[in-house]
């Protein structure tokens, strides 16, 4: 397969286009923007918590559901203010299931014909909105059985989503996954662990590891009857936490999975809102083996540490992380949230030279790239998010370690730092490169920073110090104390 996996999620098209775009013409238009030289599948994902097609196991998005205006809906007899994208997602998904066209059906009907690989993505506990009992985004399911949840008492989204510890849960599941594979001939069904990653209640994670597992192997045996009646094989992916520690202690036991052949690639990945900048995939490379495919989960956005603000990645960054990985030996780039439509990078110029270029080593070493510090957010419960930063700078040395990837020979280069207030008089701040000191240069054109970043220094690497792989680097200020909020290597 070529090198990119791409996510298209339940509502991007439905929400980003008129009506007038919802007929077949208007689905086989849009899913052709993503055949691009370097893209291998299409990764599209049916549901949230409701099915934006027509399902008999879970609500379809607009059941009990009117549309009374674009920026209203009527749900439980209640009144709801809406944004008018939010009303279209009802509306467009029954004026297309009134037309009689499933948009998934379409378009992988479209990909294959066109030597596409066309995925089907499972979100095994999507909870968006949860704090809102009454959202119409819910499920009856899970509106009705409150005592399936997880850990609401923690206060976050994630602890509503459903403990599959009970046997109700995994039946639901099991049927939402055997309709999919009944009306969908997909080269690929995903199950997609980390939209949201939590599966099991906190404390008893290891105990009941064992249910999900069990499900794993029933899922697998489905797809493969599935995929004798079909005459062609359906492939099975995980998308499951970045570090192989954290999927293990949040009841993903990926290394079973694999032994027992029960799936044929693993997506290493963050949780929103940003791509974890330190996989560690030589460690999943070990652990695996090579009888799977090894991924690298990308995510749209950039926070540099936990709950900084983020900024939508840029080109150079995403080819940041693709030069990253494909370097320590992921096989594939997967990425999610990088769709035409609004959610995305809202520049489609830009977004297909990364599907031309980000799946292959040569092509993505050779662009402008910017490797930026983030840190891993899909943690099990009870462990402190990982990150390099913010970090108090003052008349000291700190250190920070940055994997470049490959292809760095002859490159020009730069430390980026960013601080959280701007300096003032005589403060500066210093970088010393692998023990080299590095000359301060003007600010590049073209660099977009979170807004937490008050003042910027950018620190031309001499010529020879920067190499493959690791490099190491200090960060020193001259005077006074600051906050490191903001760390990178560009290599232009």
């Amino acid at each position: 397969m070529n090198g990119l996996y791409l996510n298209e999620d339940c509502n991007n098209f439905v929400v980003s286009f008129p009506e007038s775009d919802m007929t077949r013409d208007g689905l086989e238009k849009f899913i052709r923007g993503y055949m691009r030289k370097q893209v291998g599948a299409v990764v599209l994902n049916p549901n949230a918590q409701r099915a934006s097609y027509n399902s008999q196991v879970i609500d379809p998005i607009w059941k009990d559901v009117e549309v009374a205006a674009d920026d209203e809906i009527i749900f439980q007899g209640k009144s709801t203010t809406v944004k008018p994208h939010i009303a279209a997602w009802v509306k467009h998904c029954k004026k297309m299931y009134d037309d009689n066209l499933n948009p998934y059906v379409i378009w992988l009907e479209v990909l294959r014909k066109n030597g596409f690989e066309g995925w089907i993505s499972c979100r095994m506990n999507d909870v968006h909105q949860a704090f809102n009992e009454n959202s119409f985004t819910h499920d009856k399911f899970w509106r009705e059985h409150p005592e399936y949840r997880c850990s609401p008492y923690d206060g976050t989204w994630i602890g509503y989503c459903l403990d599959y510890k009970y046997p109700a849960v995994r039946e639901q599941r099991m049927k939402l996954i055997e309709e999919m594979l009944n009306m969908y001939d997909c080269d690929g069904l995903e199950l997609d662990w980390t939209r949201f990653p939590r599966c099991l209640q906190p404390g008893y994670v290891l105990e009941n590891a064992h249910l999900v597992t069990d499900l794993v192997r029933q899922i697998r045996n489905m797809a493969n009857q599935k995929a004798g009646e079909r005459k062609h094989p359906i492939k099975i992916n995980v998308r499951v936490p970045s570090r192989p520690d954290d999927a293990r202690r949040s009841g993903y036991d990926v290394i079973t999975w694999v032994r027992e052949g029960l799936v044929d690639a693993v997506t290493v990945s963050n949780f929103w809102p940003a791509t974890d900048s330190d996989m560690p995939i030589e460690i999943w490379r070990e652990l695996l083996g090579k009888t799977v495919e090894l991924n690298a989960g990308l995510d749209l956005f950039a926070s540099a540490y936990h709950n900084a603000p983020m900024i939508p990645s840029t080109l150079e960054m995403a080819a940041g992380f693709a030069s990253e990985y494909l370097y320590r030996g992921a096989d594939h780039i997967y990425l999610f949230n990088f769709m035409h439509g609004l959610t995305g990078m809202h520049d489609d110029e830009k977004f297909d030279v990364l599907m031309d270029n980000c799946g292959q080593k040569a092509t993505a070493y050779a662009l402008p790239r910017r490797h930026i510090i983030t840190y891993p957010s899909n943690r099990p419960v009870g462990m402190v998010p990982d990150c390099a930063l913010p970090r108090d700078i003052k008349p000291n040395w700190q250190p920070f370690r940055i994997n470049v990837g490959g292809g760095t020979a002859n490159r020009t280069a730069y430390v980026v730092t960013g601080v959280e207030k701007p300096l003032e008089g005589n403060q500066k701040i210093c970088i010393k490169f692998h023990g080299a000191d590095c000359q301060e240069v003007e600010p590049l054109n073209d660099f977009k920073f979170p807004e937490q970043v008050a003042d910027t220094a950018f620190h031309k690497i001499p010529e020879g110090l920067l190499h493959d792989g690791d490099n190491v680097f200090y960060v020193h200020l001259t005077e006074g104390e600051n906050r490191a909020v903001w760390c990178e290597i560009a290599v232009l």
